[in-house]
This record gives C-alpha cells, structure tokens and sequence, in this order.
C-alpha cells in the first residue's frame, strides 16, 4: 500500500470537513469507486424514496457515556437538544404523513426533559416507538430509576446497545464500569417483561466491533451473546443485530489516527452486497433521519 494511503488528514467534527475527508478518499485509493459506481456495476439503479414509513429523531447529544466510536459525538458535556417546539413540529409531520413506526435515538434520548412527553403524544396516535437505550441511564439519578417501567407501560420496542458480553471490551469502548450497569440494566428489562416469552414487549441488542474491522455473521454472534448472557447472567432478549462503524465523528477520528482509514473504507467498499441492495433499497428506504 502507498504510504500516502496512510496520510492522516486533519480532523474537524463538523459535518463539512468530515464530507471532505470522505470524498478525499476516492482520489487516494484507485479501489474505492462511488456508491453509484457500484451499484451500476451491480445493474442496479440509484435508490429511489420507497414511501416513509420510519421516522428516526435524534433527540440530543446529550449522553451519560462519551463512547469511543460515537458517530454523533454525543457525551455529558454536549448541549445540543431538540426543543419542546421542534418536537411539536415532528408530531405535526407524523401525524400529516401517517408515518406507523418512530425511532427515538440520542445522545440518551431520555436524557431531553420531553422525552417522557413525546413519548406519550406519540402513543395518543396509537404509533409503534422504539427507543434507541445505552442501559445505564437507569442509573443516572432517581428520575431516570423507573424508565424500564415506563418503557413497559407504553409498549415501546427496546434497542439496547450492548458492545460486547464481557467486562474488558465493553468497558474499553465506553467506560470503566459499563458493563457491570449494562447487565443491571437488561435485568431490569427482563424484570419488567422484556425479552421474555409471549410478553409481546420486544428487546433487541444491537453490536457494533470495537475496532477498525467488520462484524461477524450477525446468527453467529446473536446465538453466542444469547448463549453466555443467559448462562452467566440469566439475561434474555429477542434478537440481535449486529451493525457496522460508520466512518464519521469520534470514530472517523480513531481511524485517522490509527492509520487504518483507507483500510476500512476498503473493508466496506468489499462487503457490498448487491442483493441487500436490491431487496430493499438499503436499509434506510422508507426511513427519515
């Protein structure tokens, strides 16, 4: 490899420089096309709006972890929260486009002081919420103590992120101490019916690798987290997915400076499934975010 594939460019994390950096790469590596160069090359057209049937709404990067491969740079410091009249404004748009499916995301989500009232208008219009949870927030103060329980009370879809089922990778990416809260947490889940048999309350873990490498076969590594969390800590859940880093922010960052930037690019660039694509238009086809 060309010792100019190991160039580190200057980090910025707004969204303009890191485009730059992203572009950039087309021009160092000859093995990197643009996406609708692949998708040509697969026969495929450019992907079209498929309807909305998803809205995702980041509600703040306000978070009581500051994780290492963060893509919105979201930590305890971060004032960034979408306002009582933006949240209004969201309302107004699902309800105008019937949109079925809202997928609360953060920072901690429930970290934005209308969290709670948000979710409780959007459940008024009988709409399917899930609510992106890192699983410490629980412990965060006695306001945050009955979240599972709230959860369970309006029916909300759990993701929960979970780095990896052991004390070392976890607390490596985001914490001294993560892991220990993050196995209280899911047990608080379960407690409150999460996860469990006919309780119609779903739990979904989410992995993402800890390093500059794609994730395993997602059924490889669903049926060895259910295996070991249930064995070690008698913790269930529903299912699992498994989702690649984005190359943006904080993680964007790690790559730089570790050299593995143009490496990874080409991991992703290689990893490119054209029936995926196909399918369904990616996986963001009926989404807005």
């Amino acid at each position: 490899m060309k010792d100019e594939y190991h160039k580190i460019l200057e980090f910025n994390s707004d969204p303009e420089s890191q485009l730059k950096i992203l572009e950039e790469v087309t021009r160092i590596s000859d093995r990197v096309p643009f996406f609708k160069e692949k998708l040509t090359a697969s026969g495929l057209t450019e992907f079209k709006p498929a309807g909305i049937q998803v809205l995702q709404i980041n509600l703040g990067n306000l978070c009581n972890q500051a994780c290492k491969h963060c893509h919105v740079n979201a930590g305890p410091a971060k004032t960034e929260i979408m306002d009582l009249k933006t949240l209004k404004q969201c309302l107004e748009a699902i309800r105008n486009h019937r949109i079925p499916l809202v997928d609360i995301t953060g920072g901690a989500p429930e970290m934005n002081p209308d969290f709670r009232w948000f979710v409780g208008e959007l459940r008024k219009l009988d709409k399917k919420v899930i609510v992106r949870c890192n699983l410490t927030i629980f412990f965060e103060g006695a306001k945050y103590n009955d979240l599972p329980a709230f959860y369970a009370d309006n029916g909300l879809e759990v993701v929960a992120s979970l780095p990896f089922y052991s004390a070392d990778r976890t607390d490596n990416m985001r914490g001294k101490g993560v892991f220990e809260k993050s196995v209280q947490g899911l047990r608080l889940l379960n407690e409150n019916g999460y996860g469990q048999k006919d309780s119609g309350l779903m739990l979904n873990l989410v992995y993402n690798p800890s390093g500059a490498f794609l994730s395993a076969s997602q059924k490889l590594l669903e049926d060895e987290f259910r295996h070991i969390l249930f064995d070690r800590y008698g913790i269930e859940f529903n299912n699992l997915f498994t989702i690649n880093n984005m190359p943006v922010s904080r993680f964007l960052d790690y790559l730089l400076r570790s050299g593995n930037y143009i490496a990874y690019i080409e991991h992703l660039v290689n990893a490119f499934n054209p029936v995926a694509a196909a399918g369904s238009g990616s996986s963001c086809g009926g989404s807005i975010v």
